[in-house]
């Protein structure tokens, strides 16, 4: 058979008008480049295709992949509904108990909370002559402090009352009382004293440390009531304390020095707010439900909406500027369990209050050189001069006030 004959017959039997071609004879496929070949992708009109597939294709394999997540939905949607079961709305599965995994022990918690930059650091740190970060020093000034107390107290609605949800249980002092409320017992920020406002003794060398007992469901504390039971660490002045309250229904609260300098670093200058010095007993257990008898002598259940944790302040007045304090606040109760390695029932941190002349040598990245602290000297020293006149231009403005109130009043006086 000549080439011509050949080429004949494998023309015919690619457009499917003649016998078959047997034998490993390849048919070149038509090359397309270019925009052709992209609009031959997309709609082949020899087949009907498109994107490679016909119609039916498409048909095919869209219902298998709704059929396909439909039932995967359905399967996930199936496991939820029998794990939701297992749960409560007004209580975990695991709660406050000596099965659970939570446990009957609460920790302590402090704030203010330290910033994103030091967030695995327990050290409050900050510059008292400054407001703001001294990025040539490196030292955080006091209004970060501040601002991160005050975004706690507010986002926590302790600088507000809200009598809808919350009541006034400063007069309970047994369980009875307790249990038969109808409502959380609200904390008011102004047990706190000078800690309530800011900026909360950080433009000074008095800073306030804020201690809550963390909330465990169904959980009372067994408080220490008076001198009988205490375990043998029980620090002497806090049992004075003790003994001067009228209400010791209690967890009581005690901060120290870690170390000895520390412990007499800090003597005479920790003050507590409330002046009671412990979390009341009427704030738990952490409930959020309760059941009582109502008129018609029948059990009613009825939902606890809000809780307010207390708080205790810690003030530590007068600390020496530039040194490092190391200080252990411990929870006082029976149920409490301390265990200093693991840091059950306490809590650690270190305080250090700078000026600016201590600012200069106290660098993030390590000591300057001497040219570097000369510099940072001179400049804190102008900043002191700065404040100084700044304060002696305030007082003369107040004179200058005062003085322009008093005669008015004199010529208010005489015309009369």
């Amino acid at each position: 058979m000549c080439l011509r004959e050949r080429e004949s017959k494998i023309a015919m039997a690619a457009v499917g008008e003649g016998p078959a071609i047997l034998g490993v004879t390849a048919i070149k496929p038509v090359e397309r480049h270019g925009w052709e070949a992209v609009k031959f992708f997309f709609w082949d009109p020899k087949r009907g295709a498109v994107m490679g597939r016909t119609p039916k294709s498409w048909g095919l394999i869209t219902s298998f992949y709704v059929v396909y997540y439909l039932c995967l939905a359905a399967f996930w949607a199936l496991m939820f509904a029998i794990f939701y079961t297992t749960l409560s709305d007004a209580r975990p599965k695991y709660g406050g108990n000596d099965d659970g995994l939570v446990g009957t022990n609460p920790g302590l918690g402090v704030r203010p909370s330290q910033p994103s930059e030091t967030v695995d650091s327990s050290m409050i740190i900050y510059n008292m002559e400054e407001e703001d970060l001294d990025k040539a020093k490196g030292i955080m000034g006091y209004k970060s402090w501040s601002e991160r107390i005050y975004s706690y107290l507010d986002d926590s609605n302790y600088t507000t009352t809200d009598p809808e949800h919350l009541q006034d249980c400063s007069s309970i002092r047994n369980e009875q009382e307790f249990r038969q409320r109808r409502k959380n017992c609200e904390f008011y920020a102004r047990e706190l004293g000078p800690c309530q406002h800011q900026p909360y003794g950080y433009e000074s060398a008095s800073p306030c440390v804020y201690l809550k007992l963390n909330r465990i469901l169904g959980v009372a504390n067994e408080h220490y009531v008076d001198e009988e039971g205490l375990p043998e660490l029980f620090p002497p002045e806090l049992e004075e304390h003790i003994k001067r309250q009228e209400n010791r229904e209690q967890v009581w609260v005690d901060c120290h020095g870690e170390q000895p300098l520390d412990a007499e670093t800090l003597r005479g200058k920790i003050r507590y707010y409330p002046e009671s010095r412990g979390f009341p007993g009427h704030y738990f257990p952490f409930l959020t439900e309760s059941t009582l008898m109502n008129e018609q002598n029948q059990l009613e259940t009825f939902s606890l909406e809000r809780y307010e944790s207390p708080l205790v302040a810690v003030q530590f007045s007068g600390l020496p500027v530039g040194q490092l304090v190391h200080v252990e606040c411990r929870a006082w109760a029976k149920n409490v369990e301390y265990d200093r390695m693991h840091r059950k029932g306490m809590v650690r941190f270190e305080l250090m209050v700078l000026d600016d002349e201590h600012a200069c040598k106290f660098g993030r990245d390590g000591f300057p050189d001497d040219g570097d602290i000369r510099r940072c000297q001179e400049h804190a020293e102008r900043r002191r001069e700065e404040r100084k006149e700044e304060a002696e231009d305030k007082a003369r403005r107040e004179r200058e006030r005062k003085e322009k109130e008093k005669e008015e009043e004199e010529r208010k006086e005489r015309e009369q």
